[in-house]
């Protein structure tokens, strides 16, 4: 049998017994417990289809072997967008230029996520999907997309099943419930607030959709609980990290009054 790797939701894979040994200690993370008394969490993200086959997470082609024939399955739904309305700053320019893959933006609060991210999904022409986990950043997403696009958006989520227009913004409470049904529908699926990914909603929606273009989202590539460690599984190794601009330093004034207040007094904010 030819060696073959298969990428499609996942990479499908066939490996040898000491391949799948190496496979699964590359994969295998153990994250300690809050508790040092607790043992700790493991997480597996390999699985064992039959003797010779495997499936590991669609961010690591690093794990596929040389010489593996690689069969790209991966979803494209190409779409013609309406031009991009604003003109991008060097930094986000400089990311918008470079990312043709699935890809990890790092930046903090302000820098224009979003507003990159539409960019992408425009430069990248496919069906998009924009997955969130509330209801406020929906909203956000909603109002972005018309700025920058000139086109409402599709809803999934508070009732709604919205998949006809170009980009969709769902909530994954409702999403994840409606997976199978749009595992090949998107060609882009951009991941906001990314570092969720740990989580087996997020992940199982990243994990199930065949999507060619995978990009995740977020101010932080740190967890407290550790499980950072996994987000390459899930978007790659092309991590962008623009620096830190269009931001304001908070700066904290103390100003004395000679307002005095009785020590019995309310005071309604206390």
């Amino acid at each position: 049998m030819n060696d073959k790797a298969i990428i499609s939701n996942r990479i499908y894979m066939t490996a040898d017994a000491k391949r799948q040994k190496l496979l699964d200690l590359e994969l295998t993370y153990k994250i300690p417990s809050y508790n040092p008394m607790e043992p700790p969490q493991v997480i597996k993200n390999m699985g064992r289809i039959s003797k010779e086959l495997v499936t590991v997470p669609v961010g690591r082609f690093d794990l596929i072997p040389e010489g593996h024939e690689i069969i790209d399955k991966r979803v494209l739904v190409p779409e013609i967008f309406p031009e991009f309305k604003f003109e991008l700053r060097d930094s986000q320019s400089k990311i918008f230029k470079s990312v043709d893959d699935n890809a990890i933006i790092n930046a903090f609060v302000s820098w224009g996520k979003t507003f990159t991210a539409l960019a992408l999904a425009s430069k990248l022409g496919q069906k998009t999907l924009i997955v969130v986990h509330t209801l406020a950043l929906r909203k956000q997403w909603e109002e972005e997309v018309e700025k920058c696009l000139g086109i409402k958006c599709g809803i999934i989520g508070s009732g709604k099943f919205e998949t006809n227009p170009i980009v969709v913004v769902a909530n994954v409470q409702t999403l994840s419930k409606r997976i199978k049904e749009i595992s090949k529908m998107f060609g882009t699926i951009i991941l906001d607030e990314m570092h969720h990914v740990s989580a087996p909603t997020f992940s199982g929606i990243i994990d199930k959709c065949s999507a060619r273009y995978k990009i995740g989202l977020s101010g932080t590539l740190q967890r407290k609980d550790g499980k950072h460690v996994i987000f390459n599984d899930y978007f790659g190794f092309d991590v962008h990290q623009p620096p830190k601009e269009n931001y304001i330093t908070p700066r904290v004034t103390i100003v004395k009054s000679d307002v005095r207040f009785p020590d019995s007094t309310k005071l309604p904010w206390a």
